[in-house]
């Protein structure tokens, strides 16, 4: 008669005690409580001597939560602080290297349109072509 938390997922409870976890021995060490509109979710406390099991765990465990019992399917996992500083020193570089190319395309166009000036202006306009 073992249950899981995904077993609990939007399905209306019969009471407002729900058994999820279970010891071999068929007593219960987990549950959802129901009180009013809010679930209390009882599970017993992990006891892991790596420390990094225990944070797998907890990890699983609030994904597991989020998924079933709040049917959020994809949970939203905010972007570290380290992955912005992913390829800065390229980006930096690539940045550098655009304004280079337009500050010569700006060069470059004002040479042109001088020479444009230059070729078939008269008069006044020819006058400030040559100052400009």
């Amino acid at each position: 008669m073992e249950k899981s938390l995904a077993s609990l997922a939007g399905k209306p409870f019969k009471s407002p005690f729900e058994p999820y976890a279970f010891t071999p021995g068929k007593a219960t060490v987990g549950a959802v409580v129901k009180i009013k509109k809010t679930l209390l979710i009882l599970h017993p406390e992990p006891s892991f001597k790596n420390k990094n099991l225990l944070k797998k765990f907890i990890r699983e465990f609030l994904d597991a939560i989020k998924v079933n019992l709040l049917g959020v399917k994809y949970p939203q996992i905010s972007q570290p602080h380290w992955v912005s500083k992913l390829y800065a020193k390229d980006e930096e570089k690539l940045t550098n290297k655009i304004k280079e190319h337009m500050e010569n395309y700006e060069r470059e166009l004002k040479r042109l349109n001088l020479l444009r000036a230059l070729q078939w202006n008269t008069g006044e306009e020819l006058v400030k072509a040559i100052s400009s």
